[in-house]
């Protein structure tokens, strides 16, 4: 072989090397792609960042662990259960970009582990627990978790965040807390749906640019100074009597469905039906449907703002609801139980006729 041909062959194997290693390094750069949550794997007491596009989901399984989904980052949930997963104590999430469900699937799934069994510690919690050391006990684990979504930030899937603990966790509850100031959505009925939390319960604060496309389940508290929407859905509905809320902004829907409903009794016992505790202040609106409240238990509804529909409750004997509507206007009906009611409404001095109420009283 000439010396020419040789070099010529040579330079042929380095080109071919050079091509090899671009194509090793595409493949290094591309790869990142699929998860850019770290770390993942969570660790207990440590953050999790979401800065792009993860297409796997996040698990969260360690407790007081921090996830944190950056402005621009979107996170998926690809074979996941959901965008994002938790069974982890004393979690919290701050989203301040995408959490997309797409639309089988929720965006956040706050649940509890299975249960499990041990040998019986009498000591290894904060109290004795009677049980004969070294024997089995099954273990119901509970989770509670504090979720924030930043102006700007959008929690969305079949449902925006699902509340529901492990199927066969019969005796496990589950402590949430949302505070929102963006979008919040649900494409399969409530944006934000919290059922079978056992003894558990949900708080909602929405701020003035959020937005939520309904509320559902085991809900103790709302305080709304932005928009809560149910659409053709109520905008919110609990199974929890003594459940509270406080409107400064909009509660709207358009259905059939009453747009703020109480079904309890739910924790409170059938000996204790509870009360349903509406403040809707100057400029607040609740309503859009025929009936804009409906409550199964004892209301106490101070109105100084608009609600159009009807008011109704249907407790019975020896639950005394009250109404004060005063200063605010009812564009409806008001029906109360059969108890001893108390309604404080305003009179028209030229006509004699109650002014701040539109429909009949019963």
């Amino acid at each position: 072989m000439k010396v020419g041909e040789m070099t010529s062959r040579a330079r042929r194997v380095r080109m071919c090397a050079l091509q090899t290693s671009a194509l090793v390094a595409t493949f290094l750069v591309a790869g990142p792609a699929f998860a850019q949550c770290s770390p993942d794997p969570t660790i207990a007491n440590a953050t999790t960042t979401c800065n792009d596009s993860d297409t796997d989901g996040v698990r969260v399984t360690t407790s007081n662990t921090r996830v944190v989904v950056a402005s621009g980052a979107t996170v998926r949930p690809g074979n996941a259960p959901a965008a994002i997963t938790s069974l982890a104590n004393s979690a919290s999430f701050q989203g301040d970009g995408m959490v997309d469900g797409g639309s089988g699937k929720a965006g956040l799934f706050i649940t509890t582990a299975a249960p499990f069994t041990s040998p019986c510690d009498p000591y290894s919690g904060a109290s004795v627990n009677y049980c004969v050391p070294g024997s089995l006990q099954t273990n119901y684990p509970s989770a509670n978790a504090t979720i924030s979504v930043a102006a700007g930030g959008t929690v969305t899937g079949a449902q925006g965040i699902l509340i529901r603990r492990d199927t066969s966790n019969t005796n496990g509850s589950i402590f949430a807390s949302i505070n929102n100031a963006g979008t919040i959505n649900g494409t399969a009925g409530p944006a934000i749906l919290a059922d079978q939390m056992g003894f558990g319960t949900l708080s909602v604060t929405n701020r003035a640019t959020g937005l939520i496309g309904g509320i559902a389940g085991a809900v103790t508290y709302l305080n709304n100074a932005g928009t809560v929407d149910g659409g053709s859905n109520a905008a919110l509905t609990s199974t929890v009597s003594g459940m509270s809320v406080d409107n400064t902004g909009r509660i709207v829907s358009n259905g059939t469905a009453a747009t703020l409903s109480i079904t309890g009794p739910g924790s409170t016992g059938l000996n204790n039906p509870g009360f349903l505790y509406v403040t809707n202040a100057v400029g607040a609106v609740i309503g859009g449907s025929a009936t804009a409240i409906s409550s199964t238990v004892g209301l106490s509804l101070t109105n100084l703002g608009t609600i159009n529909g009807s008011v109704v409750s249907t407790a019975g004997s020896g639950t005394n609801s009250t109404i004060d509507t005063r200063v605010g206007l009812i564009n409806g009906n008001v029906a109360l139980g059969a108890g001893n009611d108390t309604l404080r409404a305003r009179c028209d001095g030229t006509t004699g006729q109650i002014a701040s109420i539109t429909g009949t009283i019963d």
